[in-house]
């Protein structure tokens, strides 16, 4: 399930190559995906974290969920524990400890949560997401 989910949220802006192909780059910048509309389109955002059509359920942190960052935390950890040490380590140490991600590294982290990815990553971006699953118990394991 949670490669699916994986899918769902990575996949949100879809490309269809065989669409698109011989038409101008602009048709690759169309949201295509399940979670678009029209003002979504326009401002180029796209927002998993607020799918009602997601399960809560299948998250490390369900209570979690609508912080920034937090829905590409729990895809890429392979444990609740795994998660809770990431940000324990992460915010005490003041350094990413992305050994404790199966997926993440520090570029992955910039691009999916980082509210400028064009510098150097920030840890207070981490931050709202990490707080809360440092006071949260997870709902599976």
């Amino acid at each position: 399930m949670k490669a699916l989910l994986n899918l769902s949220l990575l996949g949100s802006w879809a490309i269809s190559v065989s669409q698109a192909q011989g038409q101008p780059p602009h048709a690759f910048s169309q949201c295509q995906g399940p979670h678009c509309s029209p003002e979504l389109e326009q401002q180029k955002i796209v927002s998993s974290e607020f799918d009602p059509m997601l399960d809560a359920s299948e998250y490390w942190y369900p209570m979690c969920l609508k912080q920034p960052c937090y829905s590409f935390l729990d895809i890429t950890s392979d444990s609740a524990e795994h998660l809770y040490r990431f940000c324990e380590v992460s915010l005490r140490d003041s350094r990413l400890a992305v050994n404790e991600l199966e997926g993440a590294d520090e570029r992955g982290l910039l691009e999916h949560c980082s509210t400028d990815p064009t510098s150097s990553f920030n840890m207070d971006d981490l931050r709202p997401a990490c707080e809360c699953i440092l006071g949260s118990k997870p709902a599976i394991t």
